[in-house]
């Protein structure tokens, strides 16, 4: 994930300090700090897998010709 993050404001968790209002930080960072979510999810096949697993599971077309 590329790009930057500014805190819009002070988080606190469990009484520590996670960032201050105005806290610049790598989008990376800020996604390891829980400010911000990571990169969305995979979008599902009808059999609510990943795209690349149902691809997976699937013969290669020259096998299936065999």
């Amino acid at each position: 994930m590329t790009g930057s993050y500014t805190s819009p404001k002070r988080v606190e968790r469990d009484g520590v300090l996670v960032a201050f209002e105005g806290e610049a930080m790598t989008m990376d960072e800020a996604v390891s700090r829980g400010l911000v979510k990571g990169e969305k999810p995979k979008k599902a096949t009808a059999k609510g897998r990943p795209a690349e697993a149902a691809e997976a599971d699937e013969p290669a077309e020259d096998a299936k010709e065999a």
